[in-house]
C-alpha cells in the first residue's frame, strides 16, 4: 500500500485515530504518527487516545476480514433457504394436480426470492471500495465498529420466518388434497348406491324376463354392465388403499427429512460459531499486537527525548559542580586566613584572662557574703509566715469553739451577744455600696493573706439600736465569695446560710438557695430571713430588703451594719 508523505515530518501518513471524538470531526483523518501524536497532546503533555491509534493497513485488513466473515455467513443462510425451498417444491410435485404444483412452486420460490433480495441488498452490497478512500471514511468506520451478532441474528430470524411461512402454506396444501380424496370417496359411495338400486331393478327385470322373453337380450346387456360396475368398484377400492399407503409413506419420508434437516442446521450453526469465536480471538490478538507496537513506538520516541534532556541536564550539573568546587576552594582559603586571625586574637584574650582572674576572686567572696545575708532574710520571712499561719489557725479554732452558735441567721439579736466584735461598717440603707466601698470593707477584714475572721452582717431600725432586727454571722471567705447566678445562692461551709454577691445586682443572704434577683431578691416576700442590698448598680440609693420590708432603697430609718470579731491571737 502506498502512502502520502507528510510535508511537515517527511514521514508516511499511515495512522488513524478510531476514537469517536476524532473520527466524527471534520478534519484530516490519515496522518503521520508524529502529527497525530502532536494533535492529541493535552495541556499536561499527555497523549490522548493513544490506545485508539491504528495503522491504515491494519484498519483496512480488519475491514476485509470482517467483510469475508459476513459474506460467508450470509451465503450459508442463502444456501439453507434455497435447500429448504427445493425440498418443499419436491414434496409438492408428488401431487398429480398440475395447478396445485404450479401455484405452490410459485409461492415457495417467490418467498425465497424475497429473502434472497433482502439479504443481498442489506448485507452483500458493498458501500465502499479498496484501497482506502477518504470519501468513504464514514462507511469504513461504521462497518469496522458494527456488531457482527446483529446481522447474524437478523439473517437467522429472516430464515426462520421464511421456514415458518412455507410450513404453514404446506399444511394448507395437505388439507386441500385430503378434501379432494374425501369428495372422491363420497362420489364413489353415491355411485355404489346407484349401482345397488340398479341391481335391485335388474332382479325385478329377471322376473319380468320370465314373462317377457322378448326382453331377454336387453336384460343380458344390463347384467353385463352390472359385472363391469362391480369390477370398477373393486379396482377403485384398491386405488384408494394404495393412495393412503403412499400418503403415509410420504409423511414418514417428510418426518425423516425434517430430522435430517435439523441435524444439518445444528452442524452448520456449530461450525459457524466455532469459526466466529476463532475469528474473534484472532482479531483480539491482532489488536493487542498493534496496540503494543504503537506503545513501543511512543515509548521509543519519549525515551529518546528524555535521554537527550538527561544528557543536557548532566552537562549543566557538571558545570555547576565545577563552579561550586572553585567557590569552595576560595572559601577554604578565606577560612584559613580567618582561623589564623582568630588564633592570634585568642592568644591576646588569654593574656587578658590571667589579669582578670585576680580581680574575679575578690568579687566571688563579696557575692558569697551577699548570698548568706539574703538566705538569712528569707529564713526570717519564712519563720514569720509560719507564725502568722499558726496564729490564723489558732484564731479559727478559737472562733469555732466559742462562737459556733452565732454562725446562722438571727432575728432580733441583742447587741450584747456580740461581745468581742468591732463595728466596721454602719450606714443608712439609702447609701449605695459600690465596688470601692466593698473593697475598703474587705481590706479591713483581710489584713493579711490567709485571714478568715468571723463577720456578722445585718440591719436594724434606728428606733431600737440595741436590738438587731435581722443578722447573719459567718466566716469572711463564705460571706464575700463572688457569685454569678441570679436565681441560686451558695451554701456556707459552716452553717445553714446561703450567701450571694452578684455584681451590678445585689448581695445578701437567704435561708435556702432559692433567690430571685431583679436587681434585688424578691423571692418569698413573706420570709423574714432574707437580707438583700443593691451592689454597684450606679445609683444614689442603697439597700432595699430587710426581712419583709421590700422597699428600703431610700430609707433613713434603717441601718446596715457589719461586725468583725477581733482576733484573740496576734
Amino acid at each position: 500500500m502506498e502512502f502520502v508523505i507528510c510535508q511537515n515530518t517527511q514521514c508516511p501518513e499511515k495512522y488513524i485515530c478510531l476514537n469517536a471524538e476524532c473520527y466524527l470531526a471534520e478534519k484530516k483523518q490519515i496522518q503521520c504518527y508524529q502529527c497525530l501524536t502532536k494533535y492529541h497532546l493535552s495541556k499536561n503533555k499527555v497523549v490522548k487516545h493513544v490506545d485508539d491509534f491504528i495503522e491504515l493497513e491494519q484498519f483496512t485488513n480488519e475491514i476485509k476480514k470482517k467483510q469475508i466473515r459476513r459474506n460467508t455467513f450470509i451465503q450459508m443462510i442463502i444456501q439453507q433457504a434455497l435447500d429448504f425451498s427445493k425440498n418443499k417444491i419436491q414434496e409438492v410435485q408428488l401431487s398429480r394436480n398440475a395447478d396445485l404444483i404450479k401455484n405452490a412452486t410459485e409461492k415457495i420460490e417467490g418467498e425465497t426470492t424475497k429473502l434472497l433480495k433482502y439479504l443481498t441488498s442489506t448485507y452483500l452490497e458493498q458501500r465502499f471500495t479498496f484501497p482506502y478512500q477518504n470519501s468513504f471514511h464514514f462507511f469504513y468506520i461504521k462497518f469496522y465498529f458494527e456488531d457482527e451478532n446483529k446481522y447474524q441474528e437478523d439473517s437467522k430470524s429472516q430464515l426462520a420466518t421464511l421456514i415458518s411461512q412455507i410450513e404453514k402454506y404446506m399444511q394448507t396444501l395437505d388439507l386441500d388434497i385430503r378434501t379432494t380424496i374425501k369428495r372422491s370417496q363420497q362420489k364413489l359411495e353415491v355411485l355404489e348406491k346407484q349401482v345397488t338400486q340398479f341391481s335391485k331393478q335388474t332382479l325385478y327385470n329377471k322376473l319380468l324376463l320370465l314373462l317377457l322373453v322378448l326382453m331377454f337380450p336387453y336384460l343380458f346387456y344390463l347384467q353385463v354392465n352390472q359385472f363391469e360396475i362391480l369390477k370398477f368398484e373393486r379396482e377403485q377400492g384398491l386405488t384408494t388403499q394404495r393412495q393412503d399407503y403412499l400418503q403415509n409413506e410420504v409423511l414418514n419420508l417428510k418426518d425423516k427429512f425434517n430430522l435430517l434437516e435439523q441435524q444439518h442446521q445444528q452442524l452448520l450453526t456449530n461450525q459457524t460459531e466455532d469459526i466466529l469465536t476463532l475469528n474473534k480471538t484472532l482479531t483480539q490478538v491482532m489488536d493487542s499486537v498493534s496496540k503494543l507496537k504503537l506503545r513501543f513506538d511512543t515509548f521509543k520516541q519519549s525515551y529518546a527525548m528524555n535521554l537527550e534532556k538527561d544528557r543536557n541536564n548532566f552537562q549543566s550539573q557538571v558545570e555547576a559542580i565545577q563552579n561550586n568546587l572553585t567557590q569552595f576552594l576560595n572559601l577554604e582559603f578565606q577560612m584559613k586566613s580567618k582561623i589564623q586571625e582568630i588564633s592570634s586574637m585568642l592568644q591576646i584574650k588569654n593574656v587578658k584572662k590571667e589579669n582578670i582572674k585576680s580581680l574575679s576572686a575578690q568579687q566571688i567572696k563579696v557575692k558569697q557574703e551577699h548570698l548568706k545575708k539574703l538566705k538569712e532574710i528569707i529564713d526570717q520571712i519564712e519563720e514569720e509566715n509560719l507564725m502568722t499561719k499558726i496564729i490564723q489557725l489558732k484564731n479559727y479554732v478559737y472562733t469555732l469553739l466559742n462562737f459556733r452558735h452565732l454562725i446562722k441567721i438571727h432575728l432580733h439579736l441583742p447587741k450584747k451577744n456580740l461581745k468581742g466584735f468591732e463595728l466596721i461598717y454602719d450606714e443608712l440603707f439609702n447609701k449605695p455600696i459600690l465596688l470601692q466601698t466593698m473593697a475598703s470593707i474587705q481590706q479591713i477584714v483581710f489584713k493579711q493573706a490567709g485571714d478568715n475572721p468571723l463577720l456578722c452582717m445585718g440591719g436594724l431600725n434606728i428606733l431600737s439600736l440595741e436590738i438587731i432586727d435581722l443578722i447573719a454571722c459567718d466566716f469572711a471567705n463564705d460571706m464575700f465569695r463572688p457569685t454569678f447566678d441570679s436565681k441560686k445562692a451558695i451554701k456556707s461551709t459552716h452553717g445553714n446560710i446561703y450567701w450571694y454577691q452578684v455584681q451590678e445586682q445585689s448581695f445578701g443572704f437567704a435561708p435556702n438557695e432559692n433567690i430571685q434577683l431583679l436587681r434585688c431578691d424578691d423571692y418569698d416576700e413573706e420570709s423574714e430571713y432574707r437580707l438583700s442590698y443593691w451592689y454597684d448598680i450606679k445609683t444614689l440609693s442603697g439597700g432595699r430588703r430587710l426581712g419583709k420590708n421590700l422597699s428600703l432603697e431610700n430609707s433613713t430609718e434603717h441601718r446596715l451594719q457589719i461586725y468583725l470579731l477581733n482576733p484573740l491571737f496576734q
